[in-house]
Parts: C-alpha cells; structure tokens; sequence
C-alpha cells in the first residue's frame, strides 16, 4: 500500500494544535468499507477523528436488495467509536463532486481517504488543497 498525501490548505495549523479530520466516501460497496477501516485506522495511530460521507448513489444493477445507507453508517459510527475514535457520518445529497467538497469545507476535513478516487474527486480536493488518497 502507498499513502500520496497532499496537505496545503491555507488557514489551518500544520503542527500538533490542530487534529486531524479524515472524511471518507462510503457508498455501501466493499471498497468503501475498506477505506473507512483503514481510515480508523490511521486516525487511530495520529489521534484524528473519522468523518463519513455517505453517498447514496443510482443503483446501475437495477438489484433488488440495496443496502440501507443509514443503517450502514450508523453501525460505522457504533464501529469506530467502540474502538475509541471520534466519528461522525451524514448523507451527502446530492453525491455531486462539488456537494462533497462543500460538505469537507463546511466539517473542517483536513485529509480525505478514498480507494482510488475518480480523477474529478481529486481535482476538486486539491483545488481546495486537501487530499489523501489509498491505493493498493
């Protein structure tokens, strides 16, 4: 795995006085999953808290059963703080790129960790000088 970290936004404190605000993108897909634990986990090992935008997205599949986004996030949250980190997750509507940047604006999101995120995440993100992406 290898961690490409990008933090310049301007206004916020780079040293310890500031904590770490992850967001990560969860829209019910086990690749999603992935990133909130390994969010938990680096915001354990730095002392930073955990925000989850979830993401409720058209269903391509046309599949019958779709997970419940509430449920989903409300059990992340019981996860993450049962393992002793702060957390916080809300639905993000509408899932547009410019809606999710806003959002990280508006909580104070220092880093966002996502599994290979689409190109226009990363453009958004690094306008506003904030990104951390996790790869495989």
């Amino acid at each position: 795995m290898s961690i490409d970290a990008t933090f310049i936004r301007s206004g916020f404190a780079t040293g310890g006085s500031c904590r770490p605000l992850y967001m990560v993108l969860y829209d019910c897909t086990p690749l999603a999953g992935t990133a909130v634990l390994r969010a938990f986990g680096h915001a354990a090992s730095d002392r930073a808290s955990v925000f989850i935008a979830g993401l409720l997205l058209p269903n391509p599949t046309n599949a019958t059963t779709v997970p419940d986004l509430q449920d989903d996030l409300d059990a992340l949250v019981w996860t993450g703080k049962r393992a002793g980190i702060k957390v916080t997750a809300v639905i993000v509507s509408p899932p547009t790129m410019e809606a999710i940047a806003d959002t990280a604006d508006a909580e104070g999101v220092t880093h966002v960790i996502c599994m290979h995120p689409p190109h226009a995440l990363q453009e958004v993100f690094s306008r506003r000088g904030i990104l951390l992406t996790l790869r495989d």
